[in-house]
């Protein structure tokens, strides 16, 4: 509860007089100095200076009265009863101070805490930070500088013993930069709605054209090396690694989706399909796939095994899908000289299908590309059965590359 006393000359001696209420607070304002005064609550006597702006009461501590002489609070007083005369909401300047002042650790914080970020792009930029920004992380965000930019990123990408591609792992650092600050411009703002970062400084790697060029991945199994590869896979003794696999390069699913799997979404009875939910899609929307003869008998054996000792296709340890089986990835490299990824195998799929001259709307559906972009495709429905034929023929291309009789069929999948 707020009461108003009657207006005395703030001095030591009138201050000396003043009781500190039990409960509440009391204002006593100052007969010279107009929104110059003290207020008393129970835990001692401060300084304060009050002023409307557009008929809003901004009200601000100059210090305590025990630690400030009347005639310095009085000077205070009158500077900063200026200011807000001027029209300066002096609190808002201090907020915006303070906003200002925001380091790069805040920053990135609240900016993972207001996305959607997949756990794997979370865990991807904090390995970054760790690796290569740790030391900006208590830096006030203003404070990292168009130059520290440039010779950071000239740094990650010419001093050896950056993990992996130390040009990509350069241009991915400032990439995920870019967007803290990109944030920071929308969230940190003025009074007046201005944003406290309006210019970028990861810009300036595209003013000076200082990013690295990094070539995309064109790298696909050839025709001529289906065979090699798809011999190398059968005599894999991890069988969930090796079906996995096959389900990749006869789908073009991307690693995840496959690894994530469930029985509850493989339908081998009636509609012979399996479905991606839009949780695990990339593009964020179910996807419906019809599965072709080879991978419905591949999928049976699978179900027969192991549907009643766990609800992944593709188990892992305790309980959980299976993570991405590197070794045995290098296994079948090595054991067929021929480089590949998980990647590489939806490539495979996706350029032997256009090789096959399979409809364009047919292909992006079959692989879940967005087709947002393209205004026609906003008028053409693909039902799942339309792409069955389309499936079918490029399982009957890879079955024929890849030299897989029908007794080799049922061998490979354990019949």
């Amino acid at each position: 509860m707020t009461t108003a006393m009657p207006q005395l000359k703030i001095n030591n001696t009138n201050i000396e007089k003043i009781k500190l209420p039990k409960e509440g607070q009391k204002f006593y304002w100052d007969i010279e100095l107009r929104g110059f005064g003290i207020r008393a609550t129970s835990g001692g006597l401060v300084f304060v200076v009050q002023q409307k702006i557009d008929g809003k009461a901004i009200r601000k501590v100059i210090g305590a009265c025990n630690e400030s002489a009347p005639a310095k609070a009085r000077i205070d007083a009158a500077e900063e009863l200026n200011k807000l005369r001027k029209g300066i909401n002096i609190n808002e300047v201090k907020k915006e101070n303070k906003s200002k002042q925001v380091t790069f650790k805040e920053a990135y914080e609240a900016f993972k805490a207001s996305k959607k970020l997949r756990p794997r792009t979370i865990q991807t930029y904090d390995s970054d930070i760790r690796l290569y920004l740790s030391d900006w992380l208590d830096k006030p965000l203003s404070g990292i500088t168009r130059d520290m930019i440039q010779a950071r990123h000239k740094e990650l990408s010419d001093v050896p013993g950056v993990r992996g591609d130390r040009k990509a792992r350069a241009n991915g650092a400032m990439h995920m930069l870019r967007k803290i600050f990109n944030f920071a411009a929308v969230k940190y703002r003025d009074s007046e709605d201005r944003s406290l970062f309006p210019e970028n400084p990861v810009k300036v790697l595209t003013q000076f054209d200082a990013w690295n060029e990094i070539p995309h991945r064109q790298d696909v199994i050839h025709a001529e090396d289906l065979a090699a590869w798809y011999q190398a896979v059968i005599k894999l003794q991890n069988t969930t690694v090796r079906d996995w696999l096959l389900l990749l390069l006869f789908t073009g699913l991307r690693r995840s989706e496959a690894m994530k799997l469930k029985w509850a979404n493989v339908d081998l009875k009636k509609s012979k399909t399996l479905t991606i939910p839009a949780a695990d899609a990339k593009t964020k929307k179910e996807h419906c796939l019809p599965l072709a003869d080879f991978l419905v008998e591949l999928l049976k054996a699978r179900q027969q095994k192991i549907q009643l000792t766990s609800s992944y296709v593709f188990p892992g340890d305790n309980g959980k899908y299976m993570v991405e089986p590197k070794r045995k990835i290098a296994e079948v490299i090595k054991n067929s000289g021929i480089d590949f990824s998980p990647h590489t195998l939806r490539r495979t799929f996706e350029t032997s299908a256009e090789n096959l001259d399979l409809p364009y709307y047919a292909l992006k559906r079959l692989l879940n590309h967005s087709l947002s972009w393209d205004i026609t495709s906003r008028y053409i429905v693909t039902q799942t059965e339309r792409l069955r034929q389309p499936m079918q023929i490029i399982a009957d291309y890879f079955k024929d590359k890849c030299g897989i009789s029908p007794v080799e069929s049922e061998q490979a999948h354990g019949r």
